[in-house]
């Protein structure tokens, strides 16, 4: 073995051992049985789509701090709950998403280790009139 490979083969041994977070720790670690959701400001209230890297999800968020969301991309659909607490968005899969409204629309980040400071813009979109198809038939039921 050169010295090169002994070298990478010593880095990937230090970050295995280092206890590396990744953004796949939020779903291994899914606590999301145990959330409690708390009532959501007013502003919060209603149905928000926007893009999340190259998925277009769309969240329906209720007072009670419930509700679902529904994420597309390339033919890969899916819907799952979600639950509010202290301006978090905790989602079924264990990711995490800290909102704020700023200029009208929902803004949010998603939290915990590894994950990268890109903002994701959410706008009131009550008709669905932005969701997906697959998102559109989902949350009209």
């Amino acid at each position: 073995m050169n010295a090169s490979m002994k070298s990478s083969v010593a880095f990937f041994v230090v970050l295995l051992i280092s206890g590396c977070s990744t953004p796949v720790d939020d779903l291994i670690n899914n606590k999301f049985a145990e959330v409690v959701a708390k009532p959501v400001k007013d502003q919060y209230i209603g149905v928000w789509t926007g893009s999340t890297g190259p998925w277009l999800t769309t969240m329906s968020i209720k007072q009670n701090g419930t509700g679902i969301y529904c994420s597309s991309w390339a033919q890969r659909n899916f819907t799952g709950n979600l639950k509010v607490v202290d301006d978090v968005v905790n989602y079924q899969d264990g990711a995490k998403l800290q909102i704020a409204l700023i200029d009208g629309a929902l803004v949010g980040n998603y939290v915990g280790k590894g994950h990268s400071d890109t903002q994701y813009k959410f706008m009131r979109d009550p008709v669905l009139k932005e969701a997906s198809p697959y998102c559109k038939a989902e949350m009209s039921r």
